[in-house]
């Protein structure tokens, strides 16, 4: 049985352009990863980092370039199908934690925080399942709608170029959602905390879902602090193994959308 410690190497199967700065990468083979879990990958030579994935089978990973040209993300986008990369995991919890098939279902995603949530929709009834994605543009939001299938996916993007002109928040309150509906959100934290505020006007706390961001210097063996993520009720999370997903009940009022640790673990403003 394989060590989730161990790194295995995946050769790169397919690359697609979503926008300038953000490709998926398909790898030859599967993963025993579920929804919200997160994955960690190696280039040697160059760094780790934690990833969330968009499929299971075959592995999908979305990835946005982030830094300058000496950066994970960069190294990476210079790779070519058919090179290797490594890759670990999984580790922390699940989306599926929270699911329940017999409740209507809201997914809200600004971004690249469709990755996950594009997992979890695999899982969940498109009876009940409502999808609300966020994008800068059309570029970038029809490739990740088509993430979707043939999900009841409703769209905003930030130029107008493609659904509904602004904010994926906008859509909360359009979208004809029942009382009690179960949401699952992901995406930039300060639209994350936007998205669950709204959605207290049509479920409790502890029916809203996010996914929870924070670097990870050990990269998810729960030693180093620098994810942590203070709670309402002042109890210190550990966002790389108390989550990353977590109820709206566990972080409202706490360090979500305020602030978080940098590399160095001084404590900013997100």
């Amino acid at each position: 049985m394989k060590d989730r410690d161990e790194f295995l190497p995946y050769r790169i199967r397919e690359i697609t352009e979503v926008s300038d700065d953000v490709k998926i990468f398909e790898l030859e083979g599967s993963a025993k990863v579920r929804p919200g879990n997160f994955v960690v990958l190696w280039i040697p030579g160059v760094s780790e980092r934690p990833f969330s994935l968009v499929d299971s089978s075959p592995i999908r990973i979305m990835i946005r370039r982030v830094g300058g040209e000496n950066s994970f993300t960069s190294s990476i986008f210079r790779k070519r199908v058919g090179e290797k990369i490594f890759m670990r995991g999984p580790y922390g919890n699940s989306f599926l934690d929270f699911y329940d098939k017999d409740k209507p279902s809201c997914l809200v995603a600004g971004g690249i925080g469709i990755a996950p949530l594009a997992f979890l929709a695999r899982y969940t009834n498109p009876k009940k399942t409502k999808v609300l994605l966020g994008a800068r543009s059309e570029r970038e939001a029809l490739p990740c709608s088509k993430l979707l299938g043939s999900m009841d996916v409703t769209v905003s993007t930030d130029d107008g170029s493609f659904g509904r002109k602004g904010f994926v928040t906008d859509l909360i309150d359009e979208s004809g959602i029942r009382k009690g509906t179960r949401f699952f959100i992901c995406g930039p934290e300060k639209m994350a905390v936007a998205a669950a505020e709204k959605a207290m006007k049509y479920t409790e706390p502890g029916n809203i879902i996010l996914a929870v961001e924070r670097y990870m210097k050990c990269l998810g063996y729960g030693i180093c602090g620098h994810c942590e993520i203070r709670g309402g009720d002042g109890r210190t999370y550990l966002t790389c193994s108390d989550g990353p997903v977590f109820t709206y009940h566990q972080l409202r009022g706490g360090d979500l959308g305020l602030s978080k640790r940098t590399r160095s673990g001084t404590r900013v403003s997100v």
